[in-house]
């Protein structure tokens, strides 16, 4: 990720901060990679984003609630058991 990017993104949220609001960024090479990132606010590097995320719970999952729910009922509470299962990463 640019420098620069990590730096308008801080200032972007400093401005929203001293408006009295909530907000939390997330820079990664996707969407779903960032908002995993905006998560941990931190960066996600290329390299990071098959690690970082599979540390996070199955209830993030762009999945239907039900299927989170049955992931969950397996044992599979976080993404990297979930993603073990194939063999090819899914893109989510």
């Amino acid at each position: 990720m640019p420098k620069e990017g990590q730096t308008i993104a801080g200032q972007i949220i400093e401005r929203v901060k001293a408006q009295g609001l909530i907000a939390s960024d997330g820079l990664a090479s996707g969407k779903f990679p960032a908002y995993l990132a905006a998560l941990k606010t931190s960066v996600i590097s290329c390299g990071e984003v098959s690690q970082i995320r599979r540390s996070f719970s199955t209830a993030y999952l762009p999945l239907d609630t039900e299927v989170v729910r049955r992931f969950q009922h397996l044992g599979l509470r976080k993404m990297g058991q979930v993603y073990s299962f194939w063999s090819i990463p899914p893109k989510f």
